[in-house]
Parts: C-alpha cells; structure tokens; sequence
C-alpha cells in the first residue's frame, strides 16, 4: 500500500473519530510533520538511549550488578546498560532473524506515560525505534490532537524487543524471554502512568488471562502504577469501528493526566 492510499484512509479515519470542527484536520498536520513517509521516517521522538546495532554474533558486554538495589533493574547497572543487554539478546530465536532491536524512545525521567505495545514492525526492525510505522504515526497523532500532549514528552516501548517474523503475535515463550526487560525498563523509566496497546501487553503487564476486549478501558495497576489497557492502533487502522473504543479508552487516560 502506498503512502498516499495510507494517509488518505488515516485522515479518513481521524476526521471521522475526532472529528473537525475541534481539531485541525489531520491532512492538514500531515503535511506539517510527514510522519507516514516511509522513505522519510520520523525521528523526532527523542530518546536519551541510542540506537545499537544488533548482530547475534556481537558479545555481551559485562553487566554490573549491584547488591543493594532491588527489583529488575537490579540486573543493571543503568538504563544504558540493559539496552546494550537487549541489543545482544539470544534468549529466544527471534535473535536469528532481527535487525535490530526496538528498545525505547522517549522521556525517560519518570514521564506522565508509558505507552507499552505489542513488538517491532517492519519498520521498528529497520530503524531500532519503536512506533514508526503507520500504526505507530496514528498513535502518535492521537496523543498530539486528543491528549493534547506531546509525544517527546512521554515514553514508548514494547514488551518484546525483536520483530517476529511476518509480524505474526508473539509467542508465549517469546513474551517471557523479554519480561525480564520490560520490567526492567518500567522500574528505570519510573512513569506515572502505564497504557498498554494490543492483547499481549496487557497479558505481561497486568498478568491478565482474558481478551483485550474484556478488559479494556478498566483501570488496572502494575507495581502501584495505574495501567490502561486499550486497544492497538494497527487493530484500529484495520477495523475502523473500533475507534471508538479506542477513544473512550484515552478519554479516561485523559481525565487521569490532567487530574
């Protein structure tokens, strides 16, 4: 699918869910910040935690651990340290097929929100960024025009690292590779609040055995943090009702932030 068909159906969509009158139409800011191009990806999430090459073959730089901490980031001796650690994973075999890893990006001094997804695209793969593909740009969109927030301001993350292959769901032994990281990038980051996008977020973060469906926009917590389940935005890209729900959801996120 082209870039144009792909902006044509975004602004379609956005129009339609936030509607116009209220907010500059969302052609009108793609053209301010043509973040859907994917020959121009946007970088202007920045990111206190550089972007690492990531061959299976690279060796494991020593991780220093101290005594006296307590929780994941135990492990680690700073943020830094745990991105290299993911940049030379091999604890499961979505190491073989990577590019890079996706780690973060974003403010990692205790932001307002954690925006938590599901793993790496295609694009996440090229670039080591997460939430640059189109979903991602929608995403971003919402919290810029909805939340009226801005993106470098908050956190962004995924609870798998490495791109499974075809952008197929991660698998359970997947999710529980990359926990360990999660957790401790959560602990690190120290954000105020947690929304987590798609089905398998909200199963590692909030220990949930139920559908997304069941359980979004319902208040959850992880380690004292206040956590939003809600619906992915490349769900919402491919089922156009279901923004709604994805409103509603950052509606209550909202209401919470500005408190």
């Amino acid at each position: 699918m082209n870039n144009k068909i792909q902006n044509d159906e975004i602004t379609k969509l956005y129009e339609n869910w936030l509607g116009v009158d209220s907010y500059i139409k969302f052609d009108e800011y793609l053209k301010e910040k043509p973040i859907l191009s994917s020959l121009a990806v946007s970088t202007e999430v920045s990111s206190s935690v550089p972007t690492i090459e990531s061959p299976v073959t690279t060796q494991v730089m020593p991780v220093i651990v101290s005594s006296n901490q307590a929780g994941p980031e135990s492990m680690y001796s700073s943020l830094e340290n745990l991105a290299i650690k993911v940049a030379n994973c091999t604890d499961c075999k979505l190491c073989e097929s990577r590019n890079k890893t996706a780690f973060g990006s974003g403010n990692t001094n205790r932001p307002k929100i954690m925006f938590i997804g599901e793993g790496p695209g295609i694009e996440e793969d090229r670039t080591g960024e997460p939430f640059v593909g189109p979903a991602g740009q929608l995403l971003f969109a919402a919290i810029e025009k909805g939340l009226l927030m801005k993106r470098e301001d908050l956190y962004f993350a995924n609870v798998i690292k490495c791109r499974p292959p075809e952008d197929r769901a991660p698998l359970a032994q997947e999710l529980e590779a990359c926990r360990k990281y999660i957790d401790a990038q959560i602990n690190f980051i120290k954000p105020q609040l947690i929304v987590t996008l798609g089905a398998p977020a909200a199963k590692v973060i909030c220990d949930i055995k139920e559908g997304i469906t069941k359980v979004r926009g319902t208040w959850m917590e992880y380690k004292g943090i206040k956590v939003m389940p809600t619906i992915h935005p490349a769900y919402v890209l491919r089922n156009p009702p279901a923004k709604k729900d994805f409103w509603e959801d950052f509606k209550l996120v909202l209401k919470e932030v500005t408190k």
